[in-house]
Formats: structure tokens, sequence, C-alpha cells
């Protein structure tokens, strides 16, 4: 499946942000970090996604490139939804590379079906708890897996789920009720019929 990558362009800038050089985070390059050498958490505000529709997400991730190992403390991402903030997500051990993917997909919060621009309007703490020695992160990467074609129908026609069919008859149920009652639940007092 293809797939495209942003990342986070912005920060909370005087609010919460890491200790050292809080702006390498954001500004595209790899090689420049920030770090923390205490515990803090950077909010990363905006990203780089426009929102445009290339098709049907399947996969939201995030990856971070800098250093970071478990004896140095503890680093989490924490993606944050319009419905809210998203779970605290460990990250495995990176030395000067990339961390692995992790996925928030279906976090505490995501979106049940994700658009682009639920994508476009992700933020994310990045929250270092500081043990030994300090973290370093240059950026955070989102990376989004999609298809141009709608998933298939786990349901294909003749094979109606059954939750669906009760569904349909306590819909249709409802509705011959309330004709009866000579209200007609299709249509609002204008006479617009949905």
């Amino acid at each position: 499946m293809p797939d495209k990558t942003y990342y986070f362009n912005e920060y909370d800038i005087g609010g919460e942000e890491w200790d050292t050089n809080p702006e390498n985070m954001v500004d595209g390059e790899i090689l420049s970090e920030a770090s923390a050498t205490e515990t803090t958490i950077q909010l990363l505000t905006s990203n780089t996604c426009p929102g445009t529709n290339f098709g049907f997400i399947s996969k939201v991730e995030l990856r971070l490139h800098g250093t970071y190992a478990p004896v140095f403390g503890t680093l989490l991402t924490r993606p944050i939804f319009t419905a809210g903030d998203g779970d605290n997500n460990g990250v495995p051990e990176f030395i000067a590379t990339w961390s692995e993917y992790i996925d928030i997909t279906t976090n505490s919060n995501a979106p049940p079906s994700w658009t682009w621009e639920d994508v476009k309007n992700l933020k994310c703490d990045i929250d270092y708890t500081f043990g030994l020695f300090q973290a370093a992160c240059g950026k955070v990467e989102i990376r989004v897996t999609y298809s141009e074609t709608p998933p298939a129908n786990p349901y294909p026609i003749g094979r109606l789920r059954k939750d669906v069919i009760s569904g349909y008859h306590c819909f249709l149920g409802a509705y011959v009720n309330a004709k009866q009652d000579g209200y007609d639940p299709l249509k609002l007092p204008d006479g617009t019929v949905f």
C-alpha cells in the first residue's frame, strides 16, 4: 500500500517545550536536535500535511530521529486528536537514527475512521522523564498508509450481518409506530424529507 510522510513543523513556543534548542525538533532537519536535560514535554502544534485527500487511510504512525535509550529516562509520544489526548506510547531505544514506527491509528480518542483533515489537525506531546542522561530529537515524522480504493466490504450482498438486520428491524418498527401516531419521522416540520 502507498504511504505519505509528513513531519511536525511548529511547537508551543514559550509554553510546553524542551529546555535546549526546542526549535530544532520542528525545523525539518534530522541533524539539528532539541535536547531535554530535565523532565519536560514539548507540544508539537502543527505538521506539514495539507489535508489533501489521497485515498482511504488504513494506518497512521509516528517515529522520531535522535538519541534515546531507556537508561536515559522515559520517552513517550502522546498524540493529541480533536477528541482529546491519545495514549502514552513508549518509544523504543534509538541511537543517532530513526526510532521504530509507533502505530497511533487506534489510540484512545483517535478518529474511528481517519480523514486527511484528521492528519492535518494532529498534534503531539513528546514527553521525556529525565534519567541518567539527556535525550535528543531532531524530527518527529508522521507516516500515513492509505489505498486509493475503499476497503473491501466484509459483508457482501446476500450476507448481511445479524446486528445490521436487527438494527434495520428496530428502525422499521419505530418508523411504523410513528406513522401510526400520525408523525412521519423522515419528514421535518417544515416538510423537508430526509
